[in-house]
């Protein structure tokens, strides 16, 4: 080869075959505008699972910078953790519960911990009184999910935390099990327990949290929380089966976009892809398109899956493999390789309720399977920019 070898600087040139774009400027717009529909000064972003598969750091970032979340909610410690060692200084909250061996490690890394057990409560009280020191955390009351939390009408056991000196309640919860269903009204049920349990404590802490995404869109108006955990809808996606984004003023935070490497002729009666379960009626043009299981795509295309190609609905044919799907371009002659092919993007009709409501599943679902190997574009103050240009512009 003559001349000189590409340094790896000038990959950034390539066009990239697939790729993800989360748009923070929707993700802090989402946040403001739950905020003040619910009139509400204190929000928790979860990000655990990598933020829903629309990346943590980034979205923790974010939050950090522009102050449209005051805590991040986490699943565990580890994720706490990896965060504080990327540089997040905000509040994290660890909403799965704490166990007596992760405890010390939370003052370590200054990460509020989950109890729901009193008696822990108290080894901490004690460890934290030998140490000189007070930390906050988090009571977790179980209001009827089941899951976790010291049951609602345990009042001996709830005054109990009352009485610790050194480890400090600054928040109690519960978690809604029915929600997104306007026909139930377990939900009105829940928060009277909440309410209860949290009338037991002699005095009330300064965060009160009970709903998610769909709790805060259907009851914004409740009185004794002073804080919510939005997840979905701050992404942008809605949790109620019928209602757009649209109608709530939220932007989706998530796009998904890959390109055609080639398009070839498959003659009529010739079949396509693993087990052959597509068959040319017709002699067709199909496209092969760089996404796949390894991706996070489903490998079983539901039933009138399509992609979004100059914007025409493709649909998908026969068996998504690893790195590509194969898709049907006959009634679009133009589609040529290098075309961009939109896989999640409302703007194309393909919003993320519906891609998830195709395979009969909840939008987190679809967000949380995407690979990390797919490239990530992020929008903040209205630039484009890549991971390295994120920082250095987040971080001035």
């Amino acid at each position: 080869m003559n001349g000189e070898l590409p340094t790896l600087k000038g990959l950034s040139s390539i066009p990239r075959p697939n790729w993800i774009e989360i748009d923070l400027d929707a993700l802090v717009s989402n946040l403001e505008r739950l905020k003040a529909s619910a009139g509400l000064k204190d929000i928790l972003l979860p990000v655990k699972a990598d933020a829903y598969g629309h990346g943590a750091l980034a979205c923790s970032m974010a939050c950090q910078r522009s102050g449209a979340a005051t805590m991040l909610g986490t699943a565990h410690l580890f994720e706490a953790i990896a965060l504080r060692q990327w540089g997040v200084v905000m509040p994290i909250l660890v909403l799965g519960p704490a166990s007596k061996e992760e405890l010390p490690f939370f003052v370590e890394h200054d990460v509020v911990p989950t109890i729901e057990d009193p008696a822990l409560a108290e080894w901490f009280d004690g460890f934290l009184a030998e140490k000189g020191a007070t930390a906050p955390f988090h009571l977790k009351i179980n209001t009827g999910m089941n899951r976790f939390g010291l049951p609602w009408d345990d009042a001996a056991s709830i005054r109990r935390f009352a009485a610790l000196k050194h480890a400090r309640i600054d928040g109690v919860y519960s978690h809604l099990a029915v929600a997104d269903d306007p026909s139930s009204d377990f939900t009105e049920e829940q928060y009277r327990r909440f309410r209860a349990a949290v009338d037991t404590l002699p005095e009330r802490p300064r965060l009160v949290h009970l709903a998610a995404s769909s709790g805060l869109l259907r009851f914004p108006d409740w009185d004794v929380v002073t804080m919510a955990r939005p997840g979905l809808a701050s992404y942008g996606a809605s949790p109620l089966d019928g209602r757009t984004v649209d109608e709530f003023g939220l932007r989706p935070a998530l796009r998904m976009y890959s390109t055609i490497r080639m398009v070839h002729l498959v003659k009529a009666g010739d079949s396509v892809s693993y087990g052959l379960r597509w068959t040319a009626q017709k002699d067709s043009r199909v496209a092969l398109v760089a996404i796949g299981y390894g991706d996070g795509f489903r490998r079983a295309p539901a039933p009138g899956a399509t992609v979004r190609i100059r914007g025409v609905d493709c649909p998908i044919l026969g068996t998504v493999c690893m790195d590509v799907i194969m898709v049907d371009v006959s009634h679009l002659p133009e589609a040529a390789a290098g075309d961009t092919v939109a896989l999640i993007d409302a703007d194309e009709g393909l919003p993320l309720e519906k891609i998830a409501a195709r395979y009969n599943t909840i939008p987190y679902e679809i967000s949380c399977d995407l690979a990390r190997r797919l490239y990530r574009v992020y929008r903040w103050k209205g630039e484009r920019l890549n991971w390295d240009e994120l920082c250095a512009k987040i971080r001035d």
